[in-house]
């Protein structure tokens, strides 16, 4: 992949186990990014949709359900996906 992968920052304080976000879009759009915490998806809607995790890439089907493991670079990239509610 071209370009450099982003750094995040994620919003977990030390006090905080975890964090959840629910989200509706229409395509992926957050870059390639790692981060130290562990990362638990759950995405629906989303056929066709690519995901790269470290060096492993794969079309995804309408569910998805996949832990990521820390400071592992990952994006989900919207390829050949049609939907309007990815959730």
């Amino acid at each position: 992949m071209p370009g450099s992968i982003l750094r995040e920052i994620t919003p977990l304080n030390n006090s905080d186990c975890f964090t959840i976000f629910s989200r509706t879009k229409s395509e992926f759009d957050f870059p390639l990014h790692s981060h130290e915490e562990l990362e638990l998806n759950f995405i629906m809607n989303a056929k066709g949709a690519r995901r790269v995790i470290g060096d492993h890439i794969g079309e995804i089907d309408d569910l998805e359900m996949i832990l990521v493991g820390s400071n592992l670079p990952h994006v989900w990239q919207t390829h050949k996906c049609k939907a309007n509610d990815i959730k």
